[in-house]
């Protein structure tokens, strides 16, 4: 029972058990993060192929993960803390300013726009991004 519950819990794509659990229209789960590096090559489920048209957390199976976790052995615990702590630094990735040969003065501005997940109906298409400027 305990073997079944674990792969049911586990993302497809990662083969890990769930960090940031979402599901999709389709009712399909993955992580978080690794449905987000999915939707950057297809907007399609990589199970069933539908069309992704919302993603929605899911924190029934986020707390029934970290209750399996803290059974875990210290090993993998681990294991899971280290994954977490690089898909939290690859999503916070911090662009240094590059500078002129001889000046202090940024070479470049660029103007990025970070999208949000928006999970309630409420959630108007714009306040989805938000506009910001970076100096690269």
């Amino acid at each position: 029972m305990n073997d079944v519950l674990e792969n049911e819990l586990q993302c497809t794509i990662c083969s890990e058990h769930f960090i940031e659990a979402v599901t999709l229209n389709c009712a399909h789960s993955f992580c978080s993060y690794c449905i987000n590096e999915w939707t950057k090559r297809k907007v399609e489920c990589p199970i069933c192929r539908q069309e992704i048209t919302s993603k929605t957390r899911s924190l029934v199976l986020d707390n029934c993960i970290d209750r399996m976790v803290e059974k875990l052995n210290v090993e993998m615990k681990q294991h899971r803390l280290t994954l977490i702590r690089e898909r939290t630094e690859k999503q916070n990735v911090l662009v240094s300013p590059a500078m002129d040969n001889d000046s202090s003065v940024p070479s470049s501005i660029y103007s990025v726009l970070l999208i949000s997940s928006c999970d309630g109906e409420d959630c108007e298409e714009d306040s989805c991004y938000n506009e910001s400027n970076c100096i690269i």
